[in-house]
Parts: C-alpha cells; structure tokens; sequence
C-alpha cells in the first residue's frame, strides 16, 4: 500500500462497510507493511500476510 489512492480506496472501503455492518474490527491484510490508521473513529489495523 505505497500509493495514496490505493490507500484511500481500501480504507474508505472498509470504513463503509463497518459503518453499515456495525463492525469495530477493522484490518487490511498487506503484503508487507504493519501500522495503524485511525479514520472516521475506527480503528484500522494493517497486517502483513506473514503474520494474518
């Protein structure tokens, strides 16, 4: 997830989904990267495959 839009357009995504499902869990499994994104009052969790 090195690109901006590519950012933008999965945690928009998942920040969608959780507001219509009422999930809290949020994660993105990546290929390398691990941090945390906090975005509209969730709490987005980036994991690498290695470690999902």
């Amino acid at each position: 997830m090195s690109k901006e839009k590519t950012i933008k357009r999965e945690v928009d995504s998942i920040v969608e989904c959780a507001g219509e499902l009422g999930c809290d869990n949020l994660t993105i499994v990546t290929w390398n990267e691990q941090r945390t994104i906090e975005k509209k009052g969730y709490t987005i969790k980036l994991v690498p495959v290695g470690k999902f």
